[in-house]
């Protein structure tokens, strides 16, 4: 079952821009805005927003978000495989 806290910026994806210095357990990503300087934050808590998809499934039926994450679990071989090919592969 998925949280309340949904991500519109998936996690996987932003984990490929994690911090090269950052925690492998908590990553974190520069976030970059007009309004202040850079500053760091951790990828769990960025690019979300509490029940943006759905409301938390009650168990019964599942929720966009529960069908959401059920996709991204069986991409993340896949976006973990492609981030080990040379610059310039073509992926079908």
């Amino acid at each position: 079952m998925a949280g309340s806290y949904q991500h519109y910026l998936q996690q996987m994806l932003q984990r490929g821009f994690r911090r090269p210095d950052g925690s492998k357990k908590r990553p974190s990503v520069w976030v970059y805005t007009k309004e202040s300087p850079p500053f760091s934050k951790r990828i769990e808590s960025f690019g979300g927003e509490h029940e943006f998809y759905s409301n938390v499934s009650t168990g019964l039926t599942k929720t966009l978000d529960d069908k959401i994450t059920e996709w991204e679990a069986h991409r993340q071989a896949d976006v973990r495989k492609w981030r080990t090919l040379p610059n310039g592969t073509r992926v079908e």
